[in-house]
């Protein structure tokens, strides 16, 4: 059947194994990006949990409306900025397990890419005779994969980037205007106190 087998055996298993690899490592890099948000929110929710506690305490210990309208509008501000400072944290984690999966994805990829050019190039040389064509157009057809995933990582790194900078726009675009009213709506309204 195949006077090689076991050299094929031996290829084919490799390919197995690196993809298995590859599998792993990018299960692995996107739990731990999970676990990092499910922290990230754990801490803030804890966070909230408790300044709601001491807000609610200060707002039923206010002796008159001005006082407790004092009290409400000064945490305006501090909550925006809570926002923001969420907003960059997840932004960072984004980036960070984008980063490390897209190295991961780099890495990976070559191997298999390394792997399968290995198999196709055992596989050619002992081809029978007449199977030049079948065995270029798996040359081929492995050159077009290794070019389809050079333009998707091109277009995953230009998504990422926009991403990024959208996320980092946020701040100015959002959280400073607001942030700007909350100062104005604190200073009426300790003014009228």
């Amino acid at each position: 059947m195949f006077p090689n087998f076991e050299q094929y055996s031996a290829s084919g298993r490799a390919l197995l194994d690196t993809q298995t690899t590859a599998v792993n490592a990018l299960a692995s890099n996107m739990l731990q990006g999970v676990e990092r948000i499910a922290n990230l929110n754990l801490a803030a929710a804890k966070a909230s949990s408790e300044e709601f506690s001491a807000n609610m305490t200060k707002l039923l210990s206010a002796t008159n409306p001005q006082e407790f309208f004092g009290i409400s509008a000064a945490q305006f501000q501090p909550n925006l900025e809570k926002v923001s400072s969420y907003a960059r944290y997840l932004s960072e984690i984004y980036s960070e397990s984008q980063l490390a999966l897209a190295k991961a994805i780099e890495t990976q990829v070559s191997e298999a890419s390394r792997a399968a050019a290995a198999v196709v190039d055992q596989l050619s040389k002992n081809a029978p005779a007449g199977s030049e064509d079948a065995m270029a157009l798996m040359k081929s057809m492995m050159g077009n994969g290794n070019a389809f995933y050079e333009q998707i990582t091109k277009v995953v790194k230009q998504t990422t980037d926009t991403m990024q900078s959208q996320a980092r726009n946020f701040a100015g675009s959002y959280v400073q205007p607001a942030q700007q009213q909350a100062e104005k709506v604190v200073s009426i309204v300790t003014q009228s106190a």
